[in-house]
């Protein structure tokens, strides 16, 4: 026959694995279903093809994403966690409806609305990776956001603020497409 204290040090325990999970944060959306973006240019962890980096066009590489039914739009963060000074982004993108094609131009409207911002860069759209050479091979992160409808961001947004926007919106799923490259 349990003791109370045995209760109650079990109802305790059960209290911390319960409350483990629960962040100082507020979010409106729980946990989204898992959408991988895909590219017709290579697949998830392949080698960047070099078109898409500083060593070659430097042009941006197609990327779609399965919208769930819900979803109205969706965003894109590229980035680069290997970077020497910590992690470096590549692309912010938000409010698609469709596919991005290769070789999106810069600015700060994209083909129906979507919007980009600064890069680190420094210009606004895609920035080709171009890892020092010799520094071996670069991880790159390119996160999907499905959302149900349309980010009111700034196009001053960076990476933190864009990811905090999509995570605060009513985010319907997301996933990540990654690829290496490395100059030598």
């Amino acid at each position: 026959m349990p003791t109370r204290r045995t209760c109650l040090t079990s109802l305790g325990a059960a209290a911390a694995f319960a409350l483990a999970g629960c962040t100082s944060g507020t979010r409106v959306s729980s946990d989204p279903a898992r959408a991988d973006p895909t590219s017709a240019a290579f697949d998830d962890g392949d080698a960047l093809p070099e078109r898409y980096t500083c060593d070659g066009d430097g042009v941006s590489p197609p990327v779609s994403l399965a919208l769930p039914a819900d979803a109205e739009t969706w965003a894109l963060v590229v980035s680069d966690a290997d970077a020497p000074g910590g992690t470096f982004t590549h692309w912010l993108v938000w409010n698609l409806t469709g596919p991005l094609p290769e070789g999106v131009p810069h600015g700060e409207t994209v083909r129906d609305g979507a919007r980009q911002g600064v890069n680190d860069f420094g210009t606004r759209g895609y920035g080709a990776p171009c890892p020092p050479q010799g520094d071996g091979p670069h991880r790159y992160r390119f996160d999907a956001y499905a959302l149900g409808d349309e980010l009111d961001v700034s196009l001053d947004v960076d990476r933190e603020g864009l990811v905090d926007a999509c995570h605060d919106a009513d985010l319907l799923a997301a996933g990540s497409l990654r690829a290496t490259y490395e100059r030598v």
